[in-house]
């Protein structure tokens, strides 16, 4: 059987790991996920896609 690990679902409550603000974009990694705002991910995308992290936008929770 397989089986796939689902990330629990991210809600605006989430917080930048660098900074207090709101988190606005999720880096999944193999060892993990980051959260960061929009300066923060801004600041580390093209560091975050070099190595190999999946990028989502934090969305408005309806």
């Amino acid at each position: 059987m397989i089986t796939t690990k689902v990330p629990a679902p991210v809600i605006r409550d989430d917080w930048c790991d660098r900074c207090p603000a709101t988190a606005q974009l999720q880096a999944l990694m193999p060892a993990g996920k980051l959260l960061f705002c929009r300066h923060h991910a801004r600041m580390h995308a093209d560091g975050l896609i070099a190595a190999g992290a999946r990028l989502a936008l934090i969305g408005p929770q309806d």
